[in-house]
């Protein structure tokens, strides 16, 4: 007689009873407790294991768990739905790093900002373009009797009386007319017609004001006319004419910087005094600034430096300045060989360290720069000049927190006399800079404050205020820029393009960055940078992919340039090249915050969730206080099955903003994976009902109905299942045979075999109701015979006794030539066969699968072959209606062999 459960159950439990009645009755002592020498019981303390390692996760248990003496059952619940995922709002770019700005680690902190995209169309169309003057295309466009006619009227009008212009002018415009003249023009008082300009052409003309033997000679003069810079229609063709010394009162020569150089060389002459050599060493230092305006001011400041070493050997500066102007004609052999002769000379001269190392710098011997920078605060630790250039080093080396400390040493230690006002106010300029770098707004702000202060005009200072004041949200409105006529610097054109754009004043933004190339272009990716944002806020993509490109080839080390790179191609779907870009970015600086959450980011979107994890819980670290990276975290550990660790994230997120819907989002779905469905489903329509202010179409209220819909609709279906472990085919199964073939079971599958007798189909189906009915999956076995086989779903309609017609079908199956065949036949209308294009495997075990989805006329299915869909919603909408027939077919012809095996076939239908 077979035992049955119940019964081997009570048989175990009297066994175990008896055992323990005849330990209680047989009078066997109690074990003895061993004792210490003192006879104190001694105490083992053994750890508990962790059954939590052993036990499985009770959320994670089998759908088919059942209790001890429950009869086994062939169906089940459904296991949790796949996550769709929350709708995300893209994660907030960064506005282009000015000049100054923050170094790449603090890009995050100062340059997050959600600017309002707004289309403007052709913005960059015509940038960089050479345009003529205005009306030049009109008149090239013109017609040859045109022309001459626009050329007739010319001439006539020339030969009127043209209107005075200056009629109206006040006499402080006058004057302001008459000095910018006199910067352009020779000029000379007469003492009968004002103001005359023009050329002196006298031979060595400057002697005419230095030398008093020529006091009396004539003044050779050819006069221009200032408004149009062409000579006067006396003077053309003609030679100058002489001005007697009589008739004038006054002369002058341009104020261009080649004639003040050549008047100032005079003025201080060959023959240094010790009044006049201070004020020959300011010369040189001015000639050699003044080098790019005028050819011959490199050789003045050398001839001038070399008196002033000549007058005073002792001192260092004639011979440092000398190097600065080797230096900048580029003479960088003799700049070493001088530097090098004077450390032997003067080796206790910070300045002179300080020299070379610059030098050094330059020619990107970093480290031996570096060395020789310290080397010159232990020279003289008291030296402004040396703390200022270990601090300036060390902002280039990214080393701001001692680069700091350094320079606020240097603003300290410089004496505050006049003629040092200049040093001290580049000195707070720099040191507001690496606070800055540095991320800390507040104390930039006031240094940049005090710089100007001292400095109203120092462009570097303003604009780094400007800057200031525009990345701090608490600051109010930027302060009032002062009027600079002319000669603005690149700092302060490319900050005030960054505030158009802030204003949304895009033009102003593109002319304002076009000055800037023009101003400085060794630092053209700083405006393409920012010419790349403008683009990308415009909605002009493509030009913003074009000025990143620009700014990598221009500086290939151009961190926000890659950042911002790998944010536009993974916009356009190019996820590999993004993460190619990012990973670039993150080279350069390992703590660029965004940079690795877009990378986390990308990592997510290619599906490399582990990838993602790590770049996350970086970002993580770096800065807590991020909502939408936990909760993008939160989405990734769901993907990953980390339950609680993604319910963690989702819980930070809210922490940091309650109202997240990401977040609340991925937490209901936590609770409904852990199989709190009525709690879930509060979670959903508290998430909707948060949200109720806005629109019905609002993402986020869309998403929590869907899934409130999903999960209920979900809950109502379970799922049939058959391993077909048997040895008679029963379960439900219907076979429709008589044709050759004959469907038995076979090591541990249904099997079809046989050749086929008539020709026709042999079926193994189940049959549900078709509004009911979800899916069918099952694996399939076929030998390479030319039979038709694979897996279908159909509705019939009874024609006579014993047979039927096929109203609507869809399958999947193996052509009897080897290809994949999808066939979906609707009632009233030629069957439609779609061939795949794909073989059908042979020999081995394909997985195939029908779904129906909607209802009604909206019915539809999608076919899959090994997980891949096939016809995904093809339009099918009788199949949802009365008797529906699923399961396993073979169809052939008269003589034909079929060996066509089904196993782990699985249906899912809703109960009633």
């Amino acid at each position: 007689m077979r035992l049955r459960q119940e019964q081997i159950a009570f048989l175990a439990g009297l066994l175990v009873l008896a055992l323990l009645a005849w330990r209680e009755l047989s009078g066997s002592p109690a074990p003895v407790q061993s004792r210490t020498r003192a006879g104190t019981a001694e105490l083992v303390h053994h750890g508990a294991p962790d059954l939590g390692l052993v036990l499985p996760d009770p959320a994670a248990a089998p759908a088919l768990v059942r209790a001890l003496f429950a009869p086994p059952r062939d169906t089940r619940p459904l296991p949790p739905l796949d996550l769709v995922e929350p709708p995300r709002r893209p994660l907030a770019g960064l506005l282009p790093p000015p000049v100054p700005g923050p170094a790449p680690a603090a890009y995050g902190a100062l340059l997050r900002r959600e600017v309002p995209a707004q289309f403007v169309a052709d913005l960059f169309a015509s940038f960089g373009a050479a345009g003529g003057e205005e009306g030049d295309d009109e008149f090239f466009a013109a017609t040859e009797e045109e022309k001459g006619e626009r050329s007739t009227v010319s001439l006539l009008q020339a030969a009127q009386e043209p209107p005075d212009p200056f009629a109206d002018e006040t006499p402080e415009e006058r004057t302001a007319r008459l000095e910018g003249y006199k910067k352009r023009y020779d000029w000379i008082l007469r003492s009968s017609g004002g103001l005359v300009f023009g050329r002196i052409e006298n031979p060595d003309r400057f002697d005419l004001v230095t030398g008093s033997e020529r006091a009396s000679e004539p003044i050779l003069f050819v006069e221009i006319d200032p408004v149009t810079g062409r000579e006067t229609q006396l003077a053309v063709g003609a030679p100058a004419l002489p001005y007697h010394r009589a008739t004038v009162l006054e002369l002058g020569f341009a104020g261009t910087p080649a004639n003040w150089i050549e008047l100032r060389r005079r003025e201080i002459g060959e023959d240094l005094t010790r009044g006049s050599y201070a004020a020959a060493v300011e010369f040189a230092g001015r000639c050699t600034e003044l080098r790019l305006e005028a050819p011959a001011a490199l050789a003045v400041a050398e001839r001038t430096y070399r008196l002033c070493m000549a007058f005073d050997p002792q001192d260092p500066l004639p011979p440092l300045g000398l190097g600065r102007a080797y230096e900048a004609g580029f003479r960088f052999e003799d700049a070493f060989d001088l530097y090098r002769s004077l450390l032997a000379t003067f080796p206790l001269r910070a300045e002179v360290h300080v020299r070379l190392a610059e030098l050094e710098e330059r020619f990107l011997l970093t480290e031996v720069a570096g060395e020789r920078f310290r080397r010159a605060v232990e020279v003289d630790k008291a030296a402004w000049e040396a703390r200022r250039g270990l601090g300036r080093h060390l902002v280039r080396t990214g080393e701001h927190s001692e680069a700091i400390e350094h320079l606020e040493q240097a603003s300290r230690l410089v004496p505050n006399a006049p003629e040092l006002l200049a040093a001290r106010v580049a000195i707070r300029t720099e040191l507001a800079g690496a606070y800055l770098a540095a991320g800390r707004l507040a104390d930039a702000r006031r240094v940049y404050e005090q710089a100007v202060r001292g400095d109203e005009t120092h462009q570097p200072a303003l604009a780094g205020l400007l800057v200031t004041s525009l990345l701090d949200a608490a600051a109010g409105a930027p302060p009032e820029m002062p009027e600079l006529e002319e000669n603005v610097g690149f700092e302060l054109l490319v900050a005030g393009a960054l505030q158009r754009m802030l204003a949304a004043d895009h033009t102003g933004a593109r002319d304002q960055l076009a000055l800037a190339l023009d101003a400085d272009p060794l630092r053209a990716h700083v405006v393409y940078d920012a010419l790349a944002f403008l683009a990308e806020i415009t909605e002009n993509e493509a030009d913003a992919l074009g000025f990143v490109d620009l700014a990598l080839e221009a500086h290939p080390g151009d961190a926000w340039a890659l950042f911002e790179r790998g944010r536009l191609l993974g916009r356009l779907g190019d996820y590999e090249g993004a993460r190619e870009a990012l990973l670039g970015a993150l080279e350069i600086e390992l703590d660029f915050e965004d940079a690795l959450v877009a990378l986390g980011e990308t990592a997510f979107r290619l599906g490399r969730f582990e990838d993602a994890e790590r770049y996350l819980e970086r970002t993580v670290e770096l800065d807590s206080a991020r909502g939408e990276v936990h909760a993008l975290r939160g989405l990734n550990s769901l993907h990953l099955g980390a339950r609680e660790e993604a319910r963690d994230a989702f819980q930070a997120a809210l922490g940091v903003d309650p109202a997240d819907p990401v977040a609340r989002a991925g937490d209901a779905w936590c609770t409904y994976l852990a199989g709190e469905t009525t709690e879930a489903l509060i979670q959903l329509a508290d998430l909707d009902d948060r949200r109720r202010d806005l629109p019905a179409d609002d993402p986020y209220r869309v998403w929590a109905k869907a899934q409130s819909e999903r999960i209920q609709e979900h809950g109502k279906r379970e799922e049939f299942t058959d391993a077909f472990n048997r040895k008679r085919l029963a379960n439900g199964w219907v076979t429709d045979e008589g044709l050759g073939p004959e469907a038995r079971m076979a090591e541990g599958a249904v099997e079809v075999r046989g050749v086929f007798t008539t020709s026709g189909t042999t079926r193994v189906y189940r049959e549900y109701g078709a509004n009911l009915f979800a899916s069918l999956e099952a694996d399939v076995w076929l030998e390479p015979t030319n039979v038709r086989a694979g897996i279908f779903i159909v509705t019939e309609r009874a024609r006579r006794a014993g047979e039927s017609e096929i109203t609507h079908e869809a399958s999947v199956t193996r052509h009897k030539d080897g290809s994949t065949q999808v066939r979906l036949v609707r009632s009233g209308r030629t069957p439609e066969v779609l061939d795949m294009e794909q073989p059908f495997p042979t020999g081995e075990w394909v997985r195939l699968r029908i779904e129906r989805q909607g209802e009604g006329s909206e019915a539809a299915v999608t076919l899959f072959l090994n997980g891949i869909p096939l016809v995904e919603s093809a339009r099918l909408a009788g199949i949802a209606q009365g008797t529906l027939r699923v399961g396993l077919l073979v169809e052939g012809e008269v003589g034909r062999e079929a060996r066509v095996r089904m196993d782990n076939a699985a249906v899912v239908y809703r109960v009633e």
